[in-house]
């Protein structure tokens, strides 16, 4: 069971938030505090999976500086952080850069809060941008760079090259075929030499 920590200064929001993650599953802590924020992750940092954090709270310490202190605290747990501001206009390279996972435009919808949680969880997966973008080449060079991106992504999660064919259930050869198609060659090979 994931828990959530949400931490929002605006109670309805809170509220909203809450009660969306509960039906849909997920354990929740909800604070309006960021002090309390800080403890409740001190107290049992490895209890939170994901931390939805409002940016601009009506208190002492922003959200980013809340995120900073529990990423400060606890280096190695790196606990993602979803962002949820009515500032997402000014603040979302900033906040990223910081270190967020994502962030969340109020007013938000339900899907839009779900579809969020699930990434960052691990539950669907990332979003392809290159579905969305205008294609400026042909549909071969498409293939192909579909073909190169399949490939990177079994080979970084591989730990060799025999075994990033078994991902793609492919013969070793017909992966050093794929190489030289899409001008992968040079740069994996030697890597793997």
């Amino acid at each position: 069971m994931s828990h959530i920590l949400i931490v929002d200064d605006d109670a309805k929001i809170l509220s909203l938030t809450g009660t969306i993650l509960k039906n849909n599953g997920y354990d929740i802590v909800t604070t309006r505090l960021p002090e309390e924020a800080i403890k409740l992750f001190k107290a049992e940092p490895e209890k939170f999976s994901l931390v939805l954090l409002d940016w601009k709270l009506k208190a002492a310490l922003d959200g980013d500086v809340v995120m900073q202190v529990i990423h400060h605290m606890f280096p190695s747990k790196k606990v993602p952080v979803i962002f949820v501001t009515a500032h997402t206009n000014i603040s979302s390279k900033y906040l990223m850069r910081l270190g967020a996972f994502d962030t969340l435009s109020k007013p938000f919808t339900s899907t839009q809060l779900l579809d969020a949680v699930e990434r960052v969880l691990g539950k669907k997966p990332e979003d392809d941008p290159h579905k969305y973008s205008a294609p400026f080449e042909s549909p071969r060079e498409l293939k192909k760079q579909e073909l190169a991106r399949k490939i990177m992504s079994a080979i970084t999660s591989s730990r060799s090259l025999k075994e990033a064919a078994d991902h793609l259930n492919c013969s070793r050869m017909t992966l050093y075929r794929w190489l030289e198609k899409t001008g992968l060659a040079a740069f994996v090979i030697e890597k793997e030499q």
